[in-house]
């Protein structure tokens, strides 16, 4: 008896060591990326109790309110390129979102384009299947911005409903046609149900936005303009499908919040009454979108420096017939929508650094300066929440499409907008 009591004391400690689950984390890894979020991106590691995995049990008005959102920055030209480097900016790193955030920007918006012809083809029909690795660096990324302090993220489908961005172009990313039947559908429906498969654990500070800027390729309804009856059906038509897809995995995403944009985003489109909100199971937890690039010759092209009377000032507020906004500002957004609990951002915006302009620089850029601190200022006056547009680059040879606000290796910020991206933070704070 004595010898079996022995054997047993000798057996125990080894039973034990051998069933219990290494480091204690129910075979959970904690795969966020290294450092430079270069990492397989499984997206694993929930713990009890961990907020990156929590709902806040709020409404959508009431988390912009109390979560403070006030600022965001778009990481352009990256995730949204041929490749994520493709485009002339390094890979997404923690240096870079860690200076945004420490910048003052409390929104991070990733673009995200899903299909490349030879890098990332989507899958054939019917499971339409997304590339692992694809998916997999957009984990690492989403999880480098957890970590950096932002209050939410948006990560979308972006140049996939691009028109210019096709096979023809050299670009081999565009496939949500408008032009396209039902197949083009149920290939969306398929990609967000895999995007929110993957991501149906994570707390409601992650935030899905439908589409970027949908648009037929020419004609009636190209960049948002006089846009038909059946464009309007469509764009309607692909909302609800994304609504569908998201609601319909379970876990988290029955408490997403979920962004919705109208045809090419564009301003005034969101007030025709042919735009009509999706049919949510959840309520509560949707968002509109709009982009802002008014005047277009001064912010988007370049090619007037001049801003700055009381005028242009009301072209934001007001809206105008010119430069045409389709005669909608600001404060119709909040007449309509963050006056009814609907959460509006300006999903992307700016005004480009007019580099190129000799003697008139200092003027130009204080007249820049000075846009911008507008119209975030009139942002948090009418409850909206403005999110940078960022290019990644500067070019000193040129007036156009310089965006650029901060390095990206570094997070630090560029010489040029230093002072504009301090003027923004100021705008928007209490």
């Amino acid at each position: 008896m004595l010898k079996k009591f022995l054997l047993l004391l000798l057996i125990l400690p080894f039973l034990f060591f051998v069933s219990c689950p290494e480091n204690g984390n129910n075979n959970h890894q904690n795969n966020n990326g290294n450092e430079n979020g270069d990492g397989d991106g499984n997206g694993d590691g929930e713990e009890p109790g961990d907020p990156k995995y929590g709902l806040s049990g709020l409404t959508a008005a009431q988390f912009f309110a109390q979560k403070g959102l006030t600022l965001g920055w778009n990481v352009g030209n990256s995730l949204d390129g041929k490749s994520e480097n493709g485009w002339g900016n390094p890979r997404i790193n923690k240096d870079l979102l860690n200076g945004v955030a420490a910048a003052g920007f409390n929104v991070l918006r990733i673009p995200i384009t899903w299909h490349q012809d030879a890098d990332r083809p989507i899958g054939p029909a019917p499971d339409y299947k997304l590339n692992t690795t694809r998916l997999n660096r957009v984990v690492a990324v989403v999880d480098l911005a957890y970590n950096a302090g932002f209050k939410a993220v948006i990560i979308n489908v972006h140049h996939d409903g691009a028109p210019n961005h096709d096979t023809a172009s050299g670009d081999g990313m565009f496939w949500l046609d408008m032009n396209g039947g039902p197949e083009v559908t149920a290939k969306f429906s398929k990609v967000w149900e895999q995007i929110a498969e993957r991501f149906k654990d994570y707390g409601d500070w992650l935030i899905f936005e439908g589409m970027n800027e949908p648009r037929p390729a020419s004609g009636d309804g190209n960049w948002g303009w006089n846009a038909t009856n059946a464009q309007f059906d469509k764009i309607n038509e692909w909302n609800q499908a994304f609504t569908d897809a998201v609601r319909g995995t379970g876990g988290n995403n029955t408490n997403r919040f979920l962004v919705i944009q109208p045809i090419s985003a564009r301003a005034h489109v969101v007030m025709d009454q042919r735009f009509v909100l999706p049919n949510d199971p959840t309520p509560n937890k949707q968002i509109v979108s709009v982009h802002w690039y008014y005047p277009e010759a001064f912010s988007l092209y370049g090619t007037s420096f001049a801003w700055g009377t009381d005028a242009d000032k009301s072209v934001i507020v007001n809206g105008s017939s010119s430069p045409n906004t389709g005669d909608v500002g600001f404060k119709h957004y909040k007449q309509k929508y963050t006056d009814n609990g609907i959460p509006v951002i300006i999903g992307e915006c700016g005004a480009t650094y007019q580099a190129n302009r000799g003697a008139d620089l200092a003027t130009a850029n204080d007249n820049r300066i000075a846009y911008l601190s507008y119209l975030c200022g009139q942002a948090k006056t009418h409850g909206l929440v403005p999110i940078l547009w960022d290019s990644g680059k500067i070019d000193p040879s040129s007036n156009r499409d310089n965006f650029g606000l901060f390095d990206r290796e570094f997070g630090t910020q560029l010489p040029e907008t230093a002072d504009a991206i301090t003027a923004m933070v100021n705008a928007v704070k209490n």
